[in-house]
């Protein structure tokens, strides 16, 4: 069973993969950042090892995508804790 953490992170290199196989041929050539606010997503694809299988399979798929069209992902992690919620105003 997957944890809720990490259901969310899978989703979000899933994504990553749909966009790169739609744009693959593309990015021949480049290095691709990859933005993410997910720290698990991030430490996936900068160390290339993941505990969840999903994740592990994710991952070979993306190493078989760069090596096809010859580009590079290299994640960028931001924080969006930073965020603050708006104050109410008194009517």
């Amino acid at each position: 069973d997957e944890e809720e953490g990490t259901i969310i992170a899978i989703a979000e290199l899933m994504c990553l993969l749909v966009l790169a196989a739609a744009r693959g041929e593309e990015w021949r050539g480049r290095l691709v950042v990859y933005v993410t606010d997910n720290s698990n997503t991030e430490s996936w694809l900068k160390r290339r090892v993941a505990k969840s299988r999903m994740a592990r399979y994710a991952l070979r798929l993306l190493q078989r995508m760069e090596t096809t069209h010859c580009f590079r992902v290299f994640p960028a992690g931001i924080s969006t804790h930073h965020n603050k919620k708006p104050k109410p105003t008194k009517t």
